[in-house]
């Protein structure tokens, strides 16, 4: 006689099938208490309904139930992160970000990221990063306390000839720094969501100085991956009303900004066209 151990105990070889027989028996019995606890609900939901129970105390019963009845989220399977193609969305508000990458993502099934969002995610899925992020920012906003009750101190004072108080500026003290802005966006990056690649419909954020850090995020976060940029803008009519958005690919093509926000432009366009370009040169060095 031959024996294996298997998860469940001592099996006989010649009578199992092995541990896939294993799994399948732990699945039925998990499907089977699952529909115990289905039935139960069921039973409970009645009978509060011959009780004429409030619909607020048969809540409870319903959400459970509801929850039970979901199916599991289905995720594209992995593939190898050279062939991951990703897509950023690059616009002024209102220029079909959003609208794009929900359509984007029903087509392609890419996962949808919204760096404005980033910080939220993570601490809702509880990653080690959204506790450190978060942890940051409350040493932050307790030095921000500090610097006003120190200006409004120094205030009160006659101030030295040529010195020139300045309140502290609270948008800096919710700036996280770049390090902890890049792990957020990877720990987004490794949810199965983005097993084939993302859609960024959004840069901008309030937890960072402007674009260029998100971009400067994403290119390391997505080294050797193909990376397209999309740039969205707001066309207008002669009456001046906005019609549907106009789409360029890799360039500004005119788009009417601010010298700064050009500059921003150009500095993101260059960014990624240079990151493309050295992940083509490896890849032609890699065939030779």
């Amino acid at each position: 006689f031959f024996f294996f151990q298997a998860e469940d105990g001592i099996r006989d070889a010649q009578e199992s099938r092995g541990l896939g027989d294993v799994y399948k028996r732990q699945d039925i019995r998990k499907a089977y208490e699952k529909n115990q606890q289905r039935e139960q609900l069921e039973n409970k939901l009645k009978e509060l309904e011959q009780n004429q129970a409030t619909e607020e105390e048969k809540a409870p019963y319903v959400l459970e139930l509801e929850r039970m009845n979901q199916k599991p989220p289905e995720y594209p399977q992995p593939i190898e992160d050279s062939e991951k193609h990703n897509i950023i969305l690059y616009g002024p508000p209102g220029s079909g970000k959003t609208f794009l990458a929900k359509e984007l993502n029903k087509q392609h099934r890419r996962g949808i990221i919204n760096m404005n969002e980033l910080l939220e995610w993570n601490v809702n899925n509880q990653t080690e990063i959204g506790e450190k992020a978060t942890k940051y920012l409350e040493t932050q906003r307790q030095a921000l306390e500090v610097a006003k009750a120190e200006f409004e101190k120094a205030s009160k004072k006659k101030p030295k000839k040529g010195e020139e108080l300045k309140p502290p500026v609270e948008e800096e003290y919710q700036w996280i720094p770049y390090e902890i802005v890049e792990q957020l966006l990877r720990a987004r990056f490794n949810h199965p969501e983005c097993n084939v690649g993302v859609i960024f419909d959004n840069l901008a954020c309030s937890y960072y100085k402007n674009e260029f850090v998100a971009i400067k995020a994403i290119l390391n976060v997505l080294e050797g991956q193909i990376i397209q940029l999309l740039l969205l803008k707001n066309q207008k009519d002669e009456n001046g009303i906005e019609i549907i958005p106009r789409i360029t690919l890799d360039k500004i093509n005119g788009v009417k900004t601010t010298e700064e926000q050009q500059q921003l432009d150009r500095s993101i366009v260059n960014s990624v066209k240079a990151k493309n370009k050295k992940g083509a040169k490896q890849s032609s060095q890699g065939a030779r």
